[in-house]
């Protein structure tokens, strides 16, 4: 079982928002960038310090890694969850597979991830 690959489309000058990207299709127009740089682990304390969201998720999930985590993609998962419609509808529609997904990927996040520097969730 493959995780789903999700393709985050920064706001541009000619785009009014971002979006989220799933098998080329736009499932999500991101509205409020806050809350979508959160729901990785960004926090109003490292913007104080400098750091910009899209460089801390760079820096946190891709950046020297040889193969796309799966924290990376349980944080799509669990924002689309909250934030889209569309992705609820193909989560309910794909409810087997997805629910794996979801369950591996949450297992993953028990153990320090050897695709990203994630650490794990103190239980």
């Amino acid at each position: 079982m493959n995780f789903p690959h999700f393709k985050y489309i920064p706001k541009t000058h000619r785009m009014e928002y971002g979006c989220i990207m799933l098998d080329g299709e736009e499932i999500h127009k991101i509205g409020n960038l806050e809350e979508f740089h959160k729901a990785f682990g960004y926090t109003s304390d490292m913007a104080k310090t400098g750091i910009l969201p899209d460089e801390f998720i760079w820096d946190k999930f891709i950046k020297d890694t040889r193969v796309r985590c799966a924290c990376l993609e349980l944080s799509f998962i669990e924002y689309l969850s909250k934030e889209s419609a569309r992705f609820r509808e193909i989560y309910k529609s794909n409810h087997m597979y997805w629910s794996a997904i979801h369950a591996m990927a949450i297992l993953s996040r028990k153990a320090k991830c050897s695709a990203c520097k994630n650490q794990p969730d103190p239980a």
